[in-house]
């Protein structure tokens, strides 16, 4: 029996590495697709039938289907004048946002009635160092929008030490909305992002000073930062190093990692107010890039920046706390990892 399959994005190696993970967490190698380039970010679509990924130095978008099987079959090639360092796929599945942290960008691409991603479109410029990207669905909809209109994009440029907003407009570009950008402390460094099921919490990574933001929306409706907290313990040394953020589907647990400690933190998440306690951080491979929850979040799956190797951990689902259950070597470098189940 098959849990899920898992991808993983290896650059230097300039692969796609397709996993199958068992109901053990142990991995059996399912798939490795050559890319033409260096493959960062990977992204699937809503419904799990494709992946898009970017490749570098000759910046070009591809297009997967995902086969019944979870191996990937290239459907379509797209040319980009950026590259990518975080995508994401807007609430309605007509467009995928692609962040440039090299180019100081954000470019949006409209998919295909086939599953094919296009060339950009619009490309946003002067984002200094703009590192992720994420929509999130209002929950005070306007009523005479359409479902496209009815949709914040967030994109944390960590070289601006701020996070800007955009609005879609209904030709499918990006607008400056009501409230255009969150401001984040100087030097701090705006990462990467994730949000709980309602969609009223957000909660950012800041690479560069340790500490996790928490954004509460209110009824006006404008985002608020509620909670600054550390990631790591009072006495660390640094440099900061941070990577990825996370949140169980249920909103009761956070989990960032931290590539100078090696280490994935566990936050538990109040309830009501959506605020984080730190419970524990817990080593795992060397320089934790990337890492997935599963969709059911039983397993976490980790990506060791210099460890080239995955590792699956089964999450309690009382405390949050992981245990390992496999690691299984992969490409050089990986960077990316996302799960679907087949």
């Amino acid at each position: 029996m098959v849990v899920a399959v898992v991808y993983v994005s290896c650059p230097n190696s300039c692969q796609l590495h397709v996993l199958r993970m068992g109901i053990d967490g142990v991995f059996d190698v399912l798939q490795i697709v050559e890319t033409p380039g260096e493959v960062q970010p990977i992204t699937i679509s809503h419904d799990q039938s494709f992946l898009y990924a970017t490749v570098r130095p000759e910046f070009a978008l591809l297009s997967y289907k995902i086969e019944s099987d979870g191996k990937l079959t290239e459907i379509g090639r797209s040319s980009m004048p950026v590259s990518a360092s975080s995508s994401c796929i807007d609430i309605t599945g007509q467009y995928l946002l692609l962040s440039s942290y090299a180019q100081n960008a954000l470019s949006v691409s409209h998919i295909n009635s086939h599953g094919i991603a296009q060339s950009p479109h619009q490309v946003l410029e002067h984002l200094t160092k703009a590192h992720s990207v994420m929509a999130v669905a209002d929950q005070y909809p306007i009523k005479s929008n359409s479902i496209l209109e009815q949709q914040t994009i967030f994109c944390a440029c960590l070289g601006d030490d701020k996070i800007n907003l955009y609005r879609f407009n209904h030709n499918g570009y990006l607008i400056k909305g009501a409230q255009s950008k969150l401001m984040t402390k100087m030097g701090s460094g705006p990462r990467h992002m994730t949000q709980d099921a309602s969609g009223k919490n957000i909660y950012a990574i800041n690479e560069l000073d340790g500490d996790v933001l928490h954004f509460v929306q209110d009824e006006k409706p404008r985002w608020q930062l509620t909670q600054t907290l550390s990631y790591m313990p009072v006495d660390f040394a640094g440099p900061f190093w941070a990577a990825d953020i996370h949140i169980t589907k249920d909103a009761r647990f956070l989990y960032v990692s931290e590539r100078t400690s090696s280490t994935l933190a566990l936050f538990s998440i109040d309830s009501l107010s959506g605020e984080l306690t730190l419970i524990e951080l817990l080593d795992t491979e060397l320089a934790p890039r990337g890492f997935a929850l599963s969709p059911d979040n039983i397993w976490l799956v980790c990506a060791g920046q210099h460890s080239n190797h995955v590792a699956s951990y089964q999450v309690d689902n009382e405390s949050g706390k992981l245990t390992i259950a496999h690691r299984h070597s992969v490409g050089d470098e990986p960077m990316w990892v996302r799960i679907i189940t087949r």
